[in-house]
Order: structure tokens, then sequence, then C-alpha cells
């Protein structure tokens, strides 16, 4: 009895993702809401490259970058710093698309919000460290 259950409590959340997918709509890909999403996420990479380039390297409270050395260099150089926060935005952004585009979800979660706020959370962090002990 126990197997059958426990059998049971298996198969039917995966008989809940096997549903047929929506159909196709005429709807925008970039709507309101991704445009938002991109906005605010584009907001805090540049707060943190700003953050980064002028106030990192520049005194001595904060001589050198610990947040990726192996990325930006210890005295995180403009450019460096603005080339790869830039292209983690873009994939970003791209991903985020491409996931709205084929409306991957798992069971009623959209997934397409996920790539740009994974982006988003260390740049807040890391805007907000430059800004409070890097002055």
């Amino acid at each position: 009895m126990v197997r059958c259950w426990s059998l049971l409590l298996l198969l039917v959340p995966l008989s809940w993702s096997q549903s047929l997918p929506d159909a196709p709509s005429a709807t925008r890909v970039a709507d309101k809401q991704f445009w938002s999403l991109t906005a605010v996420n584009g907001a805090i990479t540049l707060s943190d490259v700003l953050t980064t380039s002028f106030l990192v390297g520049k005194g001595s409270a904060c001589p050198y970058e610990i947040g990726s050395p192996g990325l930006y260099g210890l005295k995180a150089p403009p450019a460096r710093v603005a080339a790869v926060m830039g292209s983690a935005f873009a994939a970003s952004v791209a991903t985020s698309y491409f996931l709205k585009k084929y409306n991957v979800r798992i069971w009623k979660l959209k997934l397409w919000t996920v790539p740009q706020i994974y982006n988003a959370k260390p740049h807040v962090e890391g805007a907000v460290h430059n800004l409070r002990f890097c002055r």
C-alpha cells in the first residue's frame, strides 16, 4: 500500500508537467514587463559599473577589487569593467528574451525573469558595497 501511494506521489507531478503547451498567439515577446525588467537590470548594472570604475582602486578605502579580481584586475580599469558587465547584461537580456519567446516554464512559474534577476543581484550588492565602503 505504501508503494502505491509513493508511486502515485511521484507520478502525479510528472503528469502535470506533461500537459500540452499553450497555443501560439500573436502577442509581442518584448512587452512592457520585459522592457521594465530590462531597464531595472540595466540601471543596476550601470550603477555597479560606475561605482566600480570610479571608486575602486582610486583611494585608500578600497585599494583593489575584491569581488572579481580575475575578471577586472586588481585596479579595475573602467573599459574592462564596462566590457565585462555589459556583456553579462547583454547575455542575461538575450537569454531572458528567448525564454519568454519559447514560453519556457516549470509548472506555472515562467522562467524568463530568472536570468535578469540572477544578473542584477550581485550588481546591487557590488554597488551598495562600493558606495558604502569605498568613498
